[in-house]
């Protein structure tokens, strides 16, 4: 049965052509903004994510993974996945872990984009004092040790 709205919203792949062919195409859009938006619904994805394991009764960890779609550079899809063991880091990704006893919800680690990793390993020291986890988090991972350090 389809959702009444699901026949007049336009198809993930229409929009993406529609953009990029578009004369009026800001090809430079920053990375900031992009995550930004996509933060915007992680909350009710991560809510989801717990809904479907309910029968878990163990914390289990949720893992967010980014991928860039390779046919429409300019769409990036986010897979929320529920797991019960802790996740080896890798880029593009974000963990929690949840506590189904409580509702707890524990922030772990995000690991941004390689590009985006090394950029911010070597501008460590000019980037933003708000971006000190982010670094932090992006120095463990390059050393292997980001697991040790910010897992349970």
């Amino acid at each position: 049965m389809k959702n009444e709205n699901s026949a007049s919203r336009e198809k993930v792949g229409k929009i993406s052509h529609d953009i990029l062919t578009s004369p009026n195409l800001d090809t430079k859009q920053p990375l900031l903004d992009t995550s930004l938006e996509m933060q915007k619904n992680i909350v009710p994805q991560i809510e989801e994510c717990v809904k479907n394991h309910t029968d878990w009764t163990d914390p289990f960890y949720v893992v967010i993974i980014n991928k860039r779609e390779r046919l429409m550079v300019n769409v990036i899809r986010q897979y929320f996945i529920g797991r019960k063991t802790l996740p080896t880091s890798d880029y593009d990704q974000t963990v929690f872990k949840y506590f189904p006893n409580n509702g707890d919800l524990k922030f772990l680690w995000t690991v941004p984009d390689k590009e985006s990793v090394a950029h911010i390993i070597l501008n460590a020291k000019s980037l933003p004092s708000d971006h000190s986890e982010l670094i932090r988090f992006c120095k463990l991972f390059v050393s292997s040790k980001l697991e040790k350090e910010c897992g349970e």
